[in-house]
């Protein structure tokens, strides 16, 4: 910037001296000072250099008897010493000021060159590595994919997935939303997260977070894709799912219970077995559930498992009381669940109505 500034004072210090009428001599100023700012680096180069020769031309024009260099200072009665002294020490600082200036820029020009492709070197390394799949679509066909979209995708390496038509990924349910939101981008608008299948190579469906954003690939416009595999989340939903099925619809007493007793879930077989509703279970306790004279060998059984990191369930056979006061008889199974960390979360138990059975076994002694 600092030659920048130089060349210009230089430009308009020589225009003063060689005066508006000198239009020769006013040219090749312009020219070296414009082209600094203008052109590029390795076009200003010969382009300072000629405007610098063509004033320098001007020098043997005027030993040979023609117009002085500065015509607005030099006339007939001048000496000839004089003049050659000044017209060269005058394109000695043309000189150091275009090479200022070609300095300045060339080293602004270098200097935003590297910060260029510094950020573009961060950026490329960042997707490479990035856990997360990031491929680039123009016009329907894959320009671009890192190592993890070409793994999602089923190809060995990401060169081999490059010109393959995105929408083939795509599975054919989800392909008329994911137009869609190709549209949207291509509108400039930026998509919601959204849950789509991709298609492996090898036939295979994996679940997938996907978001879309405008994005440039060769100076074109183009669409960025940031996928994520959330396939084992979702057969862990599925799974959870399939498990609550069976908790609801079970036809033994099932309940859920934290390290305190309470109760924090039960199915429907558990509230007509005990004759309580939902609701009133998530008032109570399992020691308010149990006889009386079974609580002491309920809570031995619950602190044994707890200290015993070997055993995770024990069953027991014990009365409850029902809501309207009568005992019943039930077979028990507790299994103890542990958090991430190993440590005691809840209770699982799993209750089997043995109070007929009881009662006919009474019967024959």
């Amino acid at each position: 910037m600092t030659g920048l500034i130089a060349d210009h004072v230089v430009a308009l210090s020589l225009w003063w001296m060689v005066g508006p009428s000198s239009v020769v001599d006013l040219l090749p100023i312009v020219i070296i000072s414009l082209s600094a700012f203008i052109l590029p680096a390795r076009t200003a180069i010969p382009t300072i250099l000629t405007g610098i020769a063509v004033v320098a031309a001007r020098i043997p024009l005027h030993l040979a008897g023609t117009e002085s260099i500065f015509p607005m200072y030099w006339s007939d009665e001048a000496g000839l010493t004089s003049e050659v002294v000044v017209s060269v020490v005058t394109l000695i600082v043309l000189a150091i000021a275009s090479a200022g200036v070609f300095f300045s820029v060339g080293s602004l020009i270098e200097r935003s060159r590297l910060q260029l492709w510094d950020s573009e070197h961060r950026y490329r390394t960042l997707v490479e590595a990035s856990p997360d799949a990031i491929l680039i679509h123009q016009g329907g066909a894959l320009k671009f994919v890192n190592e993890a979209a070409a793994v999602m995708l089923g190809y060995r390496i990401p060169h081999a997935a490059l010109e393959m038509a995105y929408l083939d990924h795509v599975a054919s349910e989800d392909r008329a939303s994911e137009i869609e939101r190709m549209h949207q981008v291509a509108k400039g608008q930026l998509t919601e997260l959204a849950e789509i299948r991709l298609l492996r190579t090898d036939g295979s469906l994996h679940t997938v977070e996907a978001v879309a954003i405008p994005a440039e690939f060769n100076g074109k416009p183009a669409v960025q894709v940031v996928l994520r595999d959330v396939t084992a989340r979702q057969a862990l939903r599925d799974t959870q799912q399939l498990l609550e099925a069976a908790f609801d619809s079970s036809a033994s007493g099932m309940a859920v219970v934290d390290m305190q007793g309470n109760y924090l879930r039960v199915n429907q077989a558990q509230c007509d077995l005990f004759g309580h509703s939902r609701e009133e279970f998530l008032t109570m306790t399992w020691r308010d559930l149990t006889d009386p004279a079974d609580i002491e060998a309920s809570d031995a059984a619950v602190a044994q498992l707890i200290a015993d990191d070997t055993e995770d369930s024990f069953s027991i056979s014990k009365n409850y009381v029902h809501a309207d006061g009568s005992l019943v008889s039930g077979h028990t199974t507790v299994t103890l669940i542990r958090d991430t960390n190993g440590k005691p979360a809840y209770l699982y138990s799993h209750t089997i109505d043995m109070t007929a059975a009881t009662a006919a076994e009474e019967a024959l002694r």
